[in-house]
């Protein structure tokens, strides 16, 4: 497996991790006075990350095709980007568009590898 140092030639500044749920009953009915069911899964979405200066933003997944998808922050807006980039792409331009500074290689992977449909 390909390391975050062999993909950035650094060790990452940080991991942080996300547990997995599903809803059973349904989405946004807990607001609404409703029913909602959420369990846990064994799977947790890990991102590593170290700062960068040059602008760029660069994702590789754990689970993808081994590619770097490479996007420069300053250009990011909504739909520029495709595939699982997508959404770690917004974050980063939704955090500049509120003011706050970015600047990070990451590094996204789940733990286990999600079956299908679980996304």
């Amino acid at each position: 497996m390909t390391t975050f140092h062999d993909l950035y030639g650094a060790a990452p500044a940080g991991t942080w991790a996300a547990p997995g749920r599903v809803n059973l009953i349904g989405e946004h009915t807990d607001y609404n006075d409703g029913l909602v069911l959420p369990i846990a899964l064994p799977h947790a979405t890990l991102v590593r990350a170290r700062p960068r200066e040059d602008g760029l933003l660069r994702l590789h997944s754990a689970q993808g095709d081994d590619r770097i998808t490479e996007l420069d922050v300053t250009a990011l807006a909504p739909d520029r980007v495709g595939g699982w980039a997508r959404y770690p792409a917004a974050v980063v331009w939704a955090l500049r568009r509120a003011g706050h500074r970015t600047k990070a290689a990451r590094r996204p992977c789940t733990t286990p590898p999600l079956p299908p449909p679980i996304s």
